[in-house]
């Protein structure tokens, strides 16, 4: 991230080795196949600083993206090839924590993708998040967040948007759903803890919310999932650290614990 001659205008590039791998499922539970994702390359930003909290990125991506099936038998093929999208972004993050008390968080991503294994046509790639965090009196805390995303157009090989795992619904397994289009709600109630009734949980809250939301493509049924999640979760110099579970509308149940960015 570098400055330009201590003006608000700054250029940033950057580098990346990105890898995942996960199951591919059915419209239920049952893992039909195993993939694995893997991205190489980097970007290049120009952008303006509106001051501590805003700012507003266009830059260029240039990545290596491959695909394949490491076990199962698949229902997508291999795909591997150049990616190329220019993209646009403003973020306003106006929490007052990473895990907040209040404040309002936006942000927009916007990229028109003229590169892609197995694409057609050239694409954009549109998604937007939201998060507001209120203070209900002492203890309490009210965090509300919405997240959708959509390619518009479908005729490409690969869909970029998943759901499944912390505060992407969370009862599902990591990145379960996948499609070109997705929607997410989740709303939080975060209770601090009595230092003095407990104090082996000190710097803890209690969290209890709820999630809604489905990734899909065109054609499929958007019918929302829904899941409930409860469990303790502190700010730390690692990271949040989260230590709960979730339970699915289907029966679904997941106890985990996460270290790192947990909201948005």
């Amino acid at each position: 991230y570098y400055r330009l001659k201590r003006t608000r205008f700054f250029a940033a590039p950057s580098w990346f080795l990105y890898t995942r791998s996960q199951d591919f499922y059915d419209h239920g539970n049952t893992s039909l196949f195993t993939y694995k994702v893997r991205e190489t390359g980097g970007t290049f930003d120009l952008g303006y600083a509106a001051g501590r909290s805003s700012e507003l990125r266009l830059g260029y991506k240039l990545t290596r993206l491959h695909t394949y099936v490491t076990s199962g038998t698949p229902d997508l093929r291999s795909l591997s090839g150049m990616v190329g999208a220019t993209r646009v972004r403003f973020t306003h993050d106006g929490m007052d924590h990473i895990v907040p008390n209040s404040g309002l968080y936006f942000s927009f991503d916007g990229e028109w993708v003229n590169r892609w294994p197995g694409a057609r046509k050239q694409f954009p790639i549109l998604e937007s998040r939201v998060a507001h965090a209120r203070k209900l009196g002492e203890s309490y805390t009210l965090l509300h967040t919405m997240s959708g995303g959509t390619t518009i157009s479908t005729g490409f090989g690969f869909p970029p948007f998943t759901l499944g795992g912390p505060t992407r619904l969370a009862a599902l397994a990591r990145n379960q759903i996948i499609g070109n289009h997705y929607y997410y709600n989740g709303l939080y109630l975060m209770r601090s803890l009595s230092k003095d009734k407990l104090p082996f949980l000190s710097g803890f809250r209690a969290m209890l919310g709820y999630e809604i939301g489905n990734a899909f493509t065109s054609g499929d049924p958007p019918r929302p999932f829904n899941d409930g999640v409860v469990g303790l979760i502190r700010q730390t110099p690692i990271g949040v650290v989260f230590v709960g579970g979730s339970f699915g509308e289907r029966g679904e149940k997941k106890i985990f614990i996460t270290v790192g960015r947990f909201f948005y």
